[in-house]
């Protein structure tokens, strides 16, 4: 979804663009490459700007950049060298927006929200004079902001490769408080040497400003080298423990504990912890939150709790567990907070990478399955990134997750649990069949599941419903049904194994199964009937051979169309047919003779169950879609 020039919003009519592997490790080697560059060579104000501009167009692909910065004696926005690669000083001069003007620039300062425009030559919300002046197409603007001070804004033109998106926003919006921690670096700089001039008196305390900068960067770049050398969450919860000097671990959007520097510890729920002390709303609002002190281990302590990402990009929440009486100094508050920075980059690094993942498994699958695709060869290339072989043989199944009130998987959680969700599906298939390729959709899992030789249909079969229970037992009040396709031996034969899965699971949902696993090829017959387009037919089929019979359930609300049913599924057995139904076998004879008046057959000769069976099972079908 992409804010509209109107501040709504509206959907991209671009496709979503697979974020692969090589791109991502392209940015972060750029990004690391310019954070050692900017902290280590850059103090001066416009060499820091220029190697934002640099790092920004290309991250995000784009043409121009340009910093712009509040001066709070003029109380306006100021446009800083360079920028848009203009060299004229005069034009850049003339950049200068108010902040009582209703233009964009001053938008997105005051109320901190960023803004994305795709037409900014219609858009009346820019300020067309620079529109028109720096040829801007199209445009993304952010605040730049520490904490909760913003020190002004950056605008991103001319996206190169069509219009700017939901993923460009979400990379510049974490970026930017890096980027305004280094700008604001500069400045502080540049305000120390012209007040160290001025001022001699103020060199110590200015010296001892630097050290704890020193030290605040060394801790940053040390969180952001090990995201972008891809070292782990684990790595970085040590690390921030050492640095801290105190217990931390994280919990996901739902506080569900992830990991800890001292897992042999085991802690309350943030949640529980702050909704007993009336503090869970502060929490909400995206603050860093200090709790009441509470017993723990016998001994008193407190925690401080700050959310990982902000608003709705929340990915979870970053904890520090220290005794009560000791103090956390400003410094230590900021590495901690800085923690929780670098762990939403490694958070969101790790989504980007899990759903292109997905939409790129989901995409082979779908190609596979529908039988559109350009040639074979790109098939198996793209089934070799999985390390899956399709030159070998495969079934192809579908699970559906039917809730029994009719809602779908969705609409009772949100987006982040549906995920939870789906991933426990794929975890439990990957269990059960190890190099399976699975992709989950809304209320289903679609799957390739390797051929093992020595593994028999009964013993597939049983790990099949092993599933079921597991996802039965996860997904309470839903009915789990597997649909399971014939063995694809050529390329032609996933379509086809596909539409028949899909057609097992259809027909499952219509005859009694007592695995809940249903084979297409064991069908027989029901996969004939169900393929009937003229459903005159089956009422004429159902009407000759049970009519009677069914007229008198309706009319005396009797059960013989159910007797009947459990009769001949066990095969004529009265015994073990009146212990299903749980009457005596006096009462199952009368109900039996009672059948055989009504439609005038013999029930003893098996010759005359084939027809019955058809017949109850076609009444079903036509009940089930009335």
């Amino acid at each position: 979804m992409l804010p509209n020039i109107n501040g709504m919003v509206q959907n991209s009519n671009q496709p979503a663009k697979v974020i692969t592997k090589s791109k991502i490790s392209f940015k972060g080697d750029s990004l690391l490459s310019n954070i050692n560059e900017m902290t280590q060579n850059s103090n001066q104000l416009s060499e820091v700007i220029a190697k934002v501009i640099d790092l920004v167009t290309r991250l995000l692909d784009s043409e121009m950049a340009g910093v712009a910065l509040y001066n709070q004696e003029t109380n306006e926005l100021v446009l800083q060298k360079p920028a848009f690669r203009m060299t004229n000083d005069e034009v850049l001069a003339a950049y200068r927006v108010p902040l009582g003007y209703d233009y964009n620039t001053a938008n997105v300062y005051i109320t901190g929200e960023p803004y994305i425009s795709n037409d900014s030559l219609h858009d009346s919300r820019l300020r067309q004079k620079f529109v028109k002046l720096f040829k801007a197409k199209n445009c993304i603007t952010i605040p730049l902001r520490i904490e909760n001070r913003r020190i002004g804004i950056l605008h991103v033109t001319n996206k190169k490769s069509g219009i700017f998106t939901q993923g460009d926003l979400e990379i510049l919006t974490f970026l930017a408080s890096h980027l305004a921690l280094f700008i604001d670096k500069a400045i502080i700089y540049e305000r120390e040497r012209k007040q160290a001039k001025e001022l001699v008196a103020l060199n110590a305390k200015l010296q001892t400003h630097q050290v704890r900068l020193e030290k605040l960067f060394a801790v940053h770049n040390n969180l952001i080298e090990q995201v972008l050398n891809e070292d782990g969450m684990s790595f970085m919860i040590r690390t921030l423990s050492e640095l801290l000097s105190a217990t931390v671990f994280v919990e996901d959007s739902h506080f569900n504990h992830l990991i800890s520097s001292h897992p042999e510890e085991i802690y309350l729920s943030t949640r529980d912890l702050l909704q007993e002390q009336g503090k869970i709303h502060m929490l909400n609002k995206g603050q860093t939150v200090k709790s009441a002190p509470y017993l723990h281990c016998d001994r008193q302590v407190v925690r401080f709790t700050a959310p990982i990402g902000k608003a709705r990009y929340t990915l979870g929440y970053l904890s520090m567990v220290i005794e009560a009486e000791n103090e956390a100094s400003d410094l230590r508050m900021i590495a901690f907070e800085q923690g929780a920075m670098a762990l939403a980059l490694e958070m969101m690094k790790g989504r980007i990478k899990v759903e292109a993942e997905s939409r790129f498994r989901s995409e082979l699958l779908d190609d596979l399955f529908s039988g559109k695709y350009e040639d074979k060869e790109s098939i198996l290339q793209r089934a070799d990134i999985f390390q899956y072989n399709l030159k070998k043989s495969s079934r192809v199944i579908v699970i559906s997750l039917d809730a029994n009130e009719g809602k779908k998987l969705t609409e009772s959680c949100d987006y982040s649990l549906y995920q939870d969700i789906q991933n426990h599906v794929l975890y439990v298939i990957q269990n059960f069949f190890p190099g399976s390729l699975a992709v989950g959709k809304r209320n289903c899992v679609e799957a390739l599941l390797p051929v093992v030789l020595s593994l028999s249909r009964e013993e597939m079969q049983q790990r099949l419903n092993e599933v079921r229970e597991q996802l039965a037992i996860y997904f309470q009040g839903r009915q789990v049904l597997v649909g399971v396709g014939c063995e694809c031996q050529y390329f032609e034969d996933y379509h086809h194994s596909y539409r028949q899965a899909r057609k097992a699971l259809e027909i499952g949902r219509f005859i009694t199964q007592r695995s809940g696993v249903v084979f297409y090829d064991q069908l027989g017959i029901y996969s004939l009937l169900f393929e009937i387009s003229d459903l005159s037919l089956l009422k004429n089929l159902v009407a000759d051979k049970l009519g009677p019979m069914l007229e008198y359930d309706v009319k005396k609300d009797s059960f013989l169309a159910d007797t009947l049913e459990v009769y001949l599924k066990t095969g004529g057995s009265l015994k073990e047919t009146a212990q299903t139904l749980f009457i005596h076998v006096a009462t199952l004879k009368y109900r039996l003779g009672r059948i055989q008046e009504f439609l005038n057959v013999d029930l003893r000769k098996s010759e005359n169950h084939f027809d019955l069976q058809l017949a109850l099972f076609a009444h079903r079908f036509l009940t089930k879609i009335d």
